[in-house]
């Protein structure tokens, strides 16, 4: 084989390597959407209005490594020592705004983007006094917005719920993924 034709022949190949490593490389981010399913019955109360206790889920994990977590998703939290994750709705979600206003009690309600974040059972959400400190130093160390990765879980009762009103806000990397209703409730 002629020296020219080698230099010819390693071209072509050298091109084509070049060639599938893009093809490759462009659809890299879809290697990491790959998404297992989970079916699960509810158990508990915390949504209710979204989802009664016995309802039948499906649970698309790893959903969210393709996919930004939109507010109003209903999400699987996994709680660091419980046996089981949580089911919850994101209410705000990177970027958006969030402030705790003052009751006339010893309560504050948790506006997010300028307006009261009202549950799906009607309601402004509350936070409590023992709930307060953790809430007013999100709102002092992230200046009242939600920085990337970060998002503020919660169940639809407005006045308690475990929630991110006891365990904080929560990361995206403890979120398992997106919860899709099945079947809801008994």
């Amino acid at each position: 084989m002629s020296r020219r034709r080698k230099i010819i022949i390693g071209l072509v190949v050298l091109a084509a390597a070049a060639g599938i490593f893009l093809f490759w490389q462009s659809r890299a981010p879809a290697y990491g959407c790959v998404t297992a399913e989970e079916k699960r019955v509810v158990q508990g109360d915390s949504l209710t209005g979204v989802l009664a206790d016995g309802s039948e889920i499906n649970i698309l994990e790893n959903y969210y490594a393709c996919h930004d977590v939109q507010r109003g998703d209903i999400v699987v939290y996994n709680y660091p020592g419980a046996p089981d994750p949580l089911v919850k709705i994101a209410e705000a979600v990177p970027g958006d705004s969030f402030s705790l206003v003052p009751n006339a009690s010893s309560t504050w309600t948790i506006y997010v983007n300028g307006s009261p974040l009202v549950s799906p059972r009607g309601g402004d959400y509350t936070v409590y006094a023992a709930e307060y400190p953790r809430f007013h130093l999100y709102e002092h160390d992230y200046g009242k917005s939600l920085p990337p990765n970060v998002y503020m879980i919660l169940g639809t009762d407005p006045r308690d719920s475990y929630d991110s009103r006891v365990f904080g806000l929560v990361g995206r990397s403890d979120i398992i993924g997106k919860a899709e209703i099945l079947r809801n409730g008994k």
